[in-house]
Parts: structure tokens; sequence; C-alpha cells
């Protein structure tokens, strides 16, 4: 019977969604585990937790984990540092940021770093649980005031003159672009278009080249908000 449960305890974990916490703030670092622990539905778990950057790039390779929660506010490296150089490691891996800091003045420093996300502290446990899980499908969260401000900008660029997607990109690298934009992974977009993955890769670098993004991630981002902009 003990060797039952221990082996349907295994296998639940295995389907769970592993998370990696950054933060030097013992306290926050075991909050957050309750409060994934008591409220994730289990589809969420804790792999492991660290207080600085050093041991987190270390451990992150190490241990490989779903996605990744990092403090803004670290002890010698901050946030922003430490989610450039885990992007730069891991293309894919899924990343937040917390923060108690303004979110209007941080949270799109923070995504053009290459997060999939930024979280203030004080916001309820359900919009944590939302931003996490909408990362780990690949999408990007922020707050509806955040995404508010960015749609705001891109609208009113495209007033002052500045080319959006639609002027610069073919019909077809235009319908990958929406498609990444609605969290679609390289593989469900290549199965929706019945193209290869190969194609739908050298449609994004295109797509890449064209509106001067550097990483997939900023694409991602730039996809997203996009497609915002345009269902506002």
């Amino acid at each position: 019977m003990n060797e039952k449960k221990e082996t349907q305890a295994q296998e639940g974990n295995r389907n769970r969604a592993r998370i990696f916490i950054v933060d030097d703030h013992p306290i926050v670092r075991d909050g957050l585990a309750r409060l994934i622990g008591k409220k994730a539905k289990g589809d969420l778990m804790i792999c492991g937790e660290t207080d600085n950057a050093v041991d987190a790039i270390k451990t992150v390779a190490k241990i490989h984990p779903d996605l990744v929660m990092v403090d803004i506010s670290l002890r010698g490296c901050d946030g922003i540092e430490l989610t450039k150089s885990l992007r730069s490691q891991h293309n894919k891996l899924p990343i937040l940021v917390l923060s108690m800091h303004d979110e209007l003045l941080y949270a799109e420093r923070a995504l053009h770093a290459g997060a999939n996300g930024y979280v203030m502290k004080n916001e309820s446990s359900e919009n944590l649980l939302q931003a996490i899980r909408k990362a780990l499908a690949g999408g990007v969260y922020v707050s509806e005031s955040v995404s508010s401000e960015i749609l705001r900008r891109i609208k009113r660029e495209g007033r002052d003159g500045v080319s959006s997607p639609a002027a610069s990109l073919s019909n077809r690298e235009l319908e990958v672009f929406s498609l990444l934009g609605r969290a679609r992974t390289t593989r469900q977009i290549a199965d929706e278009l019945y193209l290869s993955i190969k194609t739908i890769e050298t449609h994004l670098s295109r797509i890449k080249v064209k509106l001067g993004v550097e990483t997939y991630n900023e694409l991602i981002v730039r996809a997203a908000l996009w497609v915002n902009s345009e269902t506002a």
C-alpha cells in the first residue's frame, strides 16, 4: 500500500509544472511556496529556491525548472540583470519578475530583459497563479494598468507614423506573428498552418529581422502586445 501511494505521488509530481524561486527574503520564499502548495490545485510545485543570482544561474542549469520566479531586488545583482542572464542561457524558459516597485516604471524593462511577465507582490494569489499559468502556456502577463499603458503607447506610435507589424510583414509572416501573440508554440503554429516547423522557424527569423528584435522571447512579447492592441 505504501509503495502504491509513493508511486501515485511520484506520478502526480511528474504532472506538475516545477517552479524555482529567487528571492533574498526567506519569508517571501516561504509564503510563495505555501501559496502555490495550497492553491495551485495540483498543477504546480516548488522544485527549489535561492536568495542570490549566482546560485540561481547554477541551479537552474542543473535542475531545469519549468518556470523561474525572480525578485527584482536582489543583493549583488538585480532581477532585471538575472533575467537577462537566464534568458541568454535558456531561450524558452518562462520567467516571471516579482516586485514591490512601480510597475509602470519597471514592467516594460523586465519584458525587454526577457521576462514573460511582471507581477506586483501585493497582487492577489489568484492573479499570481494566473500569471504563472499564462507564462507556462507561452503567454505574457502584466496587470491591466500596465497593459493599457503599453497599448496606448503602441497606438500613439502608430498615429505618429511608426510602422506597425502589419506594414512591414508579409501576409504569411503576419499570420505567424499573430498566432505567436496568441501564445501558440512553434509546433502549434506549424500544425495550424499546415507547414513544417522549419518553415515556421524561418518565418520567425525573418520577422525578428524586420521588426528589429534580437531574441525569441522579445518577439513573443511584441506579438502578444500587438494582438492585444488589435483586439482592444
